[in-house]
């Protein structure tokens, strides 16, 4: 854990220095959140029988749901974009060349992202309480670790990203597919009951139905653990054993390690820089063989050595160049 604090030290310390961004970033909240206040307001006649099994307030529903879609989304693009930005600076290379294991890794890289996006989204919750949300506290205690499990369900896809991004430089609109998909299918803005029949099937595989649902009965209508414990456990079980999962899934491990070995051969067919720690190997057969140490003269006398760095290369070459015109100067003054 004191690498993963370090590592979320740096980011912190990065981030500092961008001032007005992270101030930026609390206040658009505020300003981003009233025009959903004023149409949730205006919709409430009609949406509050709708969203009746879910607390009732439409705007509470709404507010709810852009707490979730942040979260999905940094759970979604942490490592991939920290993965992107370290590998144009190269510290991805430089890091896997330590002892440093991969999970405390890729942990450390996206921990300070969930961190300011948690506390961003309390921000919201406080914000939304002040405008009239009826917010029941003790629904917090249950409704944080189904936020969070929420978030283990989508990090699996996360890393999928990541791993496409090392191999193909590039995701796609896969991103956008998958946040969009949970927007539409999830229940963001509406309850998945007025989701038209031939699509509402869709919505039982996306985790967001779940975690949406439980939290929304925990905060805003107080109902108990053992009222949520169905969609409690479709969330567990999406982040178990289905595509959503964490490192453990046996269908994101062959997915990674395919998609590390590809880029590892790209790497090395495109001739950049440094071969990231763990991936295959070039055969032996290929490696060029290294230089010898010294290079002996027919006298036996050593006559050059191999420096430990290029200062001492070209002091090797200045005193190779000088060494004959040396030996004359000694022999005429004997």
């Amino acid at each position: 854990m004191y690498k993963v604090a370090e590592m979320m030290r740096a980011s912190w310390r990065i981030a500092r220095s961008y001032k007005m961004n992270l101030v930026f970033s609390i206040l658009a909240l505020f300003f981003t959140t009233i025009p959903f206040y004023l149409v949730a307001h205006a919709m409430q006649p009609m949406m509050g029988k709708v969203v009746a099994n879910e607390g009732g307030d439409y705007f509470g529903f709404v507010l709810l749901g852009l707490i979730a879609i942040s979260l999905l989304s940094t759970a979604l693009t942490s490592v991939y974009q920290a993965v992107s930005g370290s590998i144009s600076s190269g510290w991805l290379e430089a890091q896997l060349g330590t002892s440093t294991s991969m999970p405390v890794l890729l942990l450390g890289m996206s921990a300070y992202e969930f961190l300011w996006t948690l506390l961003r989204v309390t921000v919201l919750l406080v914000y939304g309480w002040t405008l009239g949300v009826h917010v029941h506290w003790s629904g917090i205690v249950l409704g944080f670790p189904v936020l969070l499990l929420l978030c283990v369900a989508y990090y699996g896809l996360g890393l999928v990203l990541a791993a496409m991004h090392l191999a193909f430089r590039t995701i796609g609109p896969l991103q956008s597919v998958i946040v969009t998909g949970s927007v539409l299918l999830g229940g963001v803005y509406y309850p998945t009951t007025v989701i038209p029949s031939w699509i509402q099937s869709l919505s039982v595989v996306v985790p967001m139905t779940y975690g949406l649902r439980a939290t929304r009965r925990l905060l805003l209508d107080g109902a108990s653990w053992s009222a949520v414990q169905t969609d409690v456990g479709m969330i567990a079980a999406t982040s178990d054993g289905s595509m959503p999962a964490l490192v453990r899934s046996a269908a994101a491990e062959p997915l990674a390690a395919a998609a590390a070995a590809r880029a590892s051969s790209a790497a090395s067919r495109m001739g950049r820089p440094g071969r990231l720690a763990g991936w295959p190997r070039r055969p032996a057969a290929s490696i060029r063989p290294a230089r010898p140490a010294s290079v002996i003269s027919a006298r036996g006398e050593v006559c050059w050595t191999r420096p430990a760095s290029s200062a001492g290369a070209l002091r090797g070459l200045v005193a190779t160049a000088t060494a004959p015109r040396q030996a004359r100067a000694s022999q005429q003054s004997r």
